[in-house]
């Protein structure tokens, strides 16, 4: 029997039988098992960014050097607006478009990893073409955590902080996420 088990167990012990088991039952919502007082280890951190993620805070930078954990850094070129462009204006400006997407995004990925790597972090960096949304969630199956700026996808405002691509990853990964 665990500390808050049997905490609780002599806090309620007058109480009879059925009625400490509906107390129990009532108030489990806002006890705290000790399974999920737990801290989970984490090893691996998935970082999605694009053109809307301005920098990597000072307090992210320090939580990842406290976990000591390996980052994955990834920009996420979306395919639909190539598909958008190349219907529009053609496919040389199509390749265009990708040409100069592609050499922001190596040059973003090459500034948050040389800020990563001066914490002492290990740094895997990765550039490609599909879904925020869809390519996030399933590259973050193989991470611990997510970490994710509260504009990625989409500009930030005063009314809307939080994008709506950080809210869908937000919803459905099965990760915890740290949200920046």
């Amino acid at each position: 029997m665990g500390y808050y088990s049997s905490l609780i167990q002599r806090k309620f012990k007058d109480l009879v039988g059925s009625r400490y088991e509906a107390i129990r039952t009532e108030y489990s919502d806002f006890l705290v098992s000790e399974e999920e007082m737990k801290v989970a280890p984490v090893t691996s951190v998935l970082i999605p960014v694009d053109i809307f993620v301005k920098d990597l805070p000072d307090k992210l930078t320090e939580l990842l050097s406290a976990y000591g954990a390996r980052v994955h850094l990834v920009y996420i070129i979306d395919r639909r607006t190539e598909d958008i462009i190349g219907e529009m204006v053609g496919q040389e400006r199509k390749s265009e478009f990708i040409r100069k997407k592609e050499d922001f995004g190596r040059g973003l990925l090459d500034i948050f990893a040389n800020k990563l790597e001066l914490k002492g972090l290990s740094v895997q960096k990765s550039l490609f073409s599909g879904s925020k949304t869809e390519d996030v969630l399933r590259m973050s199956r193989e991470h611990d955590l997510v970490a994710l700026s509260r504009a990625y996808g989409a500009p930030g405002s005063e009314s809307i902080p939080l994008s709506p691509t950080v809210s869908h990853i937000g919803r459905r990964t099965e990760r915890s996420v740290v949200i920046y």
